[in-house]
């Protein structure tokens, strides 16, 4: 049996791997294809190639046209798979998830598990495992963009009271800034460069990134913009407010820091008693799986251990 999991899952790896770098190929090939269509276009900044430059932002693949016309929001799966950075595109993700939910499937079988039970695993391994991974993608990545941010504002503060324009502050910060703070701002940028009115790239920016304090900073600007004023000033008060704001952040994390670890600590403790159980006596444990009544209280503790996850969690957790 054993030998058999890890034959299905080698298989379904390797499946995964092959077909991730497949259609990997295919969207870099529709990139390029809307990249040359992009320089082809430049020295024209009206709004066709501002909207040439949003499709190239979005397409896919042929698998990502087709996912795209069968899911009931392709463009909020689009945009969250782009707050990743990793360039993972539409069709990569969903065929990605059908070959872990055919994996889960084929391992519940394996170990015995009725259909409904299978189906189970398949809709976990399938749907919760690759949402949970673009989550802590895409929390890591707003992590780092926060941290190097209000640096980024203070650049530009320094190219305006030097008598720049805003527009060559936003192009400072693509140019020195490191990921991810430096590509999102030169794709802003690109797109002033190609006509794009400024509010439209910092709304599109806002849109794509979902990070409340990147919001403060395009409501300022735009603020300025209608009423005028020191743009340098309020760009300066808005870096001191982040930092100040991140470091209360910092500071209510670690007063909450023993109440999440014994939260870990609990919620682990029954897999880990589980888990000496499985060594001490095997088949007493696996009469939760063979067992129906078994199977009954499997699920009641899962479902009861779920739920005091989040409850722990939201405890856990402020709003700065």
């Amino acid at each position: 049996m054993m030998l058999a999991l890890l034959a299905v899952g080698a298989v379904a790896t390797v499946v995964a791997l092959a077909l991730f770098a497949g259609m990997g190929l295919f969207d870099r090939a529709d990139s390029r294809r809307y990249a040359a269509r992009l320089a082809r276009a430049a020295g024209r900044p009206d709004a066709a190639v501002a909207a040439l430059s949003i499709r190239a932002q979005e397409e896919t693949g042929a698998f990502g046209r087709i996912a795209a016309l069968l899911l009931p929001n392709p463009q909020a799966l689009r945009d969250r798979l782009t707050r990743t950075g990793k360039g993972i595109g539409l069709g990569s993700y969903v065929l990605g998830c059908l070959v872990l939910a055919g994996a889960g499937f084929l391992a519940a079988r394996l170990c015995g598990f009725g259909l409904p039970q299978a189906a189970l695993s398949a809709l976990a391994a399938g749907v919760g495992l690759p949402h949970l991974v673009i989550g802590s993608l895409i929390a890591s990545r707003s992590k780092k963009f926060l941290d190097d941010f209000p640096a980024a504002i203070d650049l530009m503060v320094r190219g305006v009271r030097s008598g720049l324009p805003i527009t060559e502050g936003i192009a400072a910060v693509a140019r020195e800034m490191k990921d991810p703070v430096g590509p999102e701002f030169a794709r802003i940028a690109d797109a002033i460069h190609l006509g794009q009115p400024i509010e439209a790239a910092l709304a599109v920016a806002a849109r794509r990134l979902a990070i409340s304090e990147f919001g403060f900073f395009v409501i300022s600007l735009a603020i300025q913009r209608e009423t005028g004023g020191n743009i340098g000033e309020t760009l300066s008060n808005l870096s001191d407010m982040l930092r100040r704001r991140r470091q209360m952040y910092l500071k209510i994390k670690a007063m909450s820091a023993e109440a999440r670890s014994s939260a870990v600590i609990i919620g682990l403790l029954p897999f880990i008693i589980f888990g000496v159980l499985m060594v001490v006596n095997r088949d007493y444990a696996m009469t939760l799986f063979t067992d129906e009544t078994g199977l009954l209280m499997l699920y009641g503790a899962l479902s009861s251990l779920g739920l005091g996850f989040l409850v722990m969690a939201k405890m856990t957790r402020f709003e700065v």
